[in-house]
């Protein structure tokens, strides 16, 4: 995949459900390919900030402090989509609706997980 430099991909915030919505990020997930839209560790922060979870204040340090570490952004990356995963696995097993919240806590689960390893990877040394 091409990066298109300067211009984030416009991800979809369709459920009102942000673990929902983040498992949208690999696309046609069904498919013989889908398409990963978090390729990058760029793209994660942009999920981010498009998900409003980030100020813009904070994706900017965010990707100014993985561009000194880049190891370590490439870990969180990794991490999150792991994470993704196992989320999109936990959807995918369960044929009913899920319950009110349910979603609401496996992403407050998964952001204690991942946002301190961002913090982390992008603490100033």
């Amino acid at each position: 995949m091409t990066p298109d430099i300067g211009r984030p991909f416009e991800f979809g915030f369709s459920s009102s459900q942000l673990a929902l919505d983040f498992t949208k990020t690999l696309s046609g997930r069904t498919k013989s390919q889908p398409v990963e839209r978090l390729s990058y560790y760029d793209d994660l922060v942009h999920w981010g900030r498009q998900a409003g979870a980030l100020t813009d204040l904070d994706a900017q340090r965010l990707l100014r402090e993985a561009r000194r570490r880049p190891g370590r952004a490439q870990a969180v990356l990794e991490h999150a989509i792991a994470l993704r995963e196992a989320g999109a696995d936990a959807i995918i097993a369960r044929p009913v609706a899920p319950e009110a919240g349910m979603i609401e806590e496996t992403i407050r689960k998964l952001g204690a997980e991942v946002w301190p390893r961002v913090e982390e990877a992008t603490a100033p040394p």
